[in-house]
């Protein structure tokens, strides 16, 4: 902006007066916000998602908002060593066994098929890290600290990207809904690893399998099979955050052992901190709030799934608000 001459005082105080009322009306920068005002903000939109996200699980669905079905397998882990020592070490802290659960983001078993075909959806790969033996139901509750649950999801590597990518369609960022085995799944929120030394975007990346199968969702989950019987591979890769262009490192080797059969409503996943790895972000606090809500709500076993289907929407409504406890 060019100034006023110097002789020209009344024009120079105008365009100072103008200046400072913009700089009083302009909204503070980010880093002008302090802690505490954005902890609250924070807070404040949790609590509001939380009774979002337990009204739909409890009422609306009758499952969980997000994954409400899926495929359970166990599985086991090891180190790739990579040449970081850093990342090497947190590898090794991911070695042992797995629970992994795969399925698709929105539509649940039994929808539709031909609404199905016409709605945008996402595989996601959930992965319960552990050190138990066997696959036993002792697996179905995760232990503070010594496990780690990543949640992962197919078709954007930011949550953002995701959301708009099924709003827009689902054919962006590689999403493919028909193969679970030629999408590359994100965990859509950094983490801390190696004693808070440094953060990492985390991705899974499963090896590439033989086409041949229809593309549909019945192809879809032949090729899961198949692959589990071929035990296949999916590569754990990392990104240390702060640049792009920094290369996704292989760090860790997941490995299909065999499909098992549990009761998936008693099975709940929690993105917090375990094996060293903790999540961070916005987003992450979000969860913290929500996931428990949800899961209180939402039926606790196959068996009280099917009776809350029967009794219909009205009376999950009526206990949902009256009942005193779940939905």
């Amino acid at each position: 902006m060019n100034l006023p001459s110097k002789g020209d005082g009344a024009s120079r105080r105008t365009v100072m007066n103008d200046l400072t009322a913009r700089r009083r009306t302009e909204p503070p920068p980010p880093e002008a916000v302090s802690p505490a005002l954005r902890a609250s903000v924070t807070r404040l939109i949790a609590r509001m998602a939380a009774g979002l996200f337990a009204f739909t699980s409890g009422v609306v669905r009758n499952a969980r908002t997000f994954h409400p079905d899926g495929r359970t397998f166990r599985a086991t882990v090891r180190s790739l060593q990579p040449a970081d020592p850093a990342l090497a070490r947190a590898s090794d802290r991911l070695s042992g066994a797995a629970l992994m659960r795969i399925g698709m983001g929105l539509l649940k078993t039994g929808f539709p098929r031909w609404l199905a075909a016409r709605i945008p959806d996402a595989p996601s790969i959930a992965t319960r890290f552990h050190s138990r033996a066997g696959a036993d139901d002792s697996v179905l509750v995760r232990r503070p600290g010594e496990d780690l649950d990543l949640l992962c999801t197919a078709g954007g590597d930011r949550l953002p990207k995701l959301i708009w990518n099924l709003a827009t369609g689902g054919r962006k960022y590689g999403l493919d809904p028909f193969d679970y085995f030629t999408n590359v799944y994100h965990s859509e929120t950094p983490y801390t690893i190696d004693g808070a030394s440094f953060d990492v975007w985390i991705r899974l990346a499963p090896e590439r399998r033989v086409a041949g199968l229809p593309r549909d969702a019945e192809g879809r989950e032949e090729g899961l099979t198949r692959a589990t019987a071929d035990h296949a591979l999916v590569r754990i890769e990392a990104q240390r955050v702060g640049s792009a262009a920094e290369p996704f490192v292989p760090i860790a080797e997941i490995r299909f052992e065999e499909e098992i059969h549990i009761d998936q409503e008693s099975l709940h996943f929690d993105p917090v901190d375990g094996r060293g790895f903790t999540p961070r972000g916005f987003f992450t606090e979000l969860r913290r709030v929500v996931y428990p809500a949800s899961a209180g709500r939402r039926p606790h076993s196959t068996a009280e799934r099917v009776a809350r289907d029967r009794e219909g929407f009205a009376r999950r409504l009526w206990h949902f608000f009256f009942g005193g406890g779940r939905a």
